[in-house]
């Protein structure tokens, strides 16, 4: 028997029902019974990107081999379509922040159109091109920093068996 005061979109009160209607007559009511009002979810780790990848694959290492394959085939317009249907599975189910592991470039303002809370963590693992996934993924975590304050940055080794020992340090002194 409770009830939330929302005025232009912010809470601005809650309790008992009739408490509530006490002290805001005038407000409009609406009657939910029967249900549950409760701060949306978190899922702290996505991959966004992958939305809709479905690798056959069942043992780990042909799998992981599909997944980086899928990853390098991805244009940045299907890139965006993944993480925008992602986001729309993840709203439906309740889901209103996310961690997310991937690669951004193209991807920002995009993601800052979305109606969710994000952080999003860019990838890096151990290849021949290592030095560049460092230098776009710390260009990638730059670009999400300087919008939105409902996005934020971090980093994502990708794992301990895809990474070098000397690139795991550097990242840690970042």
């Amino acid at each position: 028997d409770g009830s939330v005061v929302v005025e232009n979109g912010e809470i601005i009160a809650v309790g008992p029902t009739d408490q509530i209607l006490k002290t805001y007559p005038d407000a409009t009511h609406e009657n939910f019974e029967k249900a549950v009002l409760m701060p949306g979810l978190v899922n702290p780790h996505t991959q966004l990107e992958l939305a809709g990848f479905q690798p056959h694959e069942k043992q780990f290492v042909p799998w992981l081999m599909a997944n980086w394959e899928h990853r390098q085939r991805l244009t940045p317009a299907e890139r965006r379509s993944a993480f925008a249907d992602g986001v729309k599975q993840l709203i439906r189910s309740g889901t209103t922040c996310i961690g997310d592991t991937g690669n951004y470039a193209g991807l920002v303002p995009t993601v800052r159109n979305l109606p969710i809370r994000a952080v999003l963590f860019p990838e890096i693992f151990s290849s021949s091109e290592a030095g560049d996934q460092y230098e776009a993924a710390f260009s990638q975590v730059d670009e999400i920093r300087s919008g939105d304050s409902r996005i934020e940055a971090g980093i994502a080794p990708y794992a301990p068996y895809t990474l070098s020992r000397n690139l795991l340090k550097i990242i840690a002194q970042q």
